[in-house]
């Protein structure tokens, strides 16, 4: 099996800037709203990238848009709702969640067909 050599550095370094944006976000908006936001952003990315050279799609795709995305969180959210016996709650937060993420990872899709 290859590796390409600069694959690695590149997860490393879109890692680390995805990681900074969703501390950011995560510091600018409320728990929930905050992973809401995060992980509809990286789907959006992530489905951009399907356009993009292999390389590109490994920085942003693979690092940036998997360090960005807060799936952990999402499960332990929605943990905690159905712990406090939030169940409407967290089925409509599930949903939303996966609902808003199809749809911009297909936008994003759409756009990096257009832009490549």
């Amino acid at each position: 099996m290859f590796i390409d050599p600069i694959a690695i550095p590149a997860v490393f370094f879109g890692g680390a800037l995805g990681g900074a944006t969703r501390w950011w976000i995560s510091s600018a908006l409320p728990p929930r709203k905050g992973t809401f936001t995060a992980n509809a952003a990286a789907s959006m990315v992530l489905g951009f990238t399907v356009a993009m050279a292999p390389m590109w799609a490994v920085f942003i795709g693979t690092g940036f848009a998997g360090a960005l995305s807060t799936w952990s969180t999402l499960a332990k959210e929605a943990g905690m709702l159905l712990k406090e016996r939030r169940y409407a709650r967290c089925v409509k937060y599930l949903l939303w969640t996966l609902a808003v993420g199809v749809a911009f990872a297909g936008l994003g899709v759409m756009r990096g067909n257009a832009a490549f």
